[in-house]
């Protein structure tokens, strides 16, 4: 355990830590593992850019969660990614959070716009660190 001495090892621990809270707190990241429903993709196909986008679903109540994700080494700022519903969205997780060893990529406006993006009807822009992991959430009043 002496490697929990450096912050990069530290980081993963804490994200994995953070991630299975995530897990059992939100049950759309379990429940439909075995149903079509329990996942939808938003973009699947964007090979250029190497970034995909998916929801996770509970088909029981409805809930779900946006995935990002961009799998290249490359900041992508303001990149469009279709959302299945208008209003304001949270981070839940951004595994390039300081707390996690990366450089802190903030999302400044998470409200979504009434464009058309990957086939949903509202949009968000998002800034994509390299090699990154962004779980969001609607803000339901």
């Amino acid at each position: 355990w002496y490697v929990l001495d450096y912050p990069e090892h530290k980081g993963v621990q804490t994200w994995l830590r953070d991630l299975n809270h995530l897990y059992s707190s939100h049950a759309a990241m379990h429940r439909g593992d075995h149903q079509e429903a329990g996942l939808s993709w938003i973009a699947g196909n964007d090979s250029d850019a190497s970034v995909y986008a998916f929801v996770r679903r509970d088909p029981g109540s409805g809930a779900w969660l946006l995935f990002v994700s961009n799998l290249t080494p490359v900041y992508r700022e303001g990149y469009s990614v279709g959302v299945p519903e208008a209003g304001s969205y949270r981070v839940l997780l951004n595994s390039d959070g300081g707390e996690y060893g990366g450089f802190g990529t903030m999302q400044t406006d998470l409200h979504s716009r009434p464009e058309e993006s990957h086939g949903q009807g509202q949009r968000l822009l998002l800034n994509l660190a390299p090699n990154s992991v962004l779980v969001l959430e609607l803000e339901r009043d």
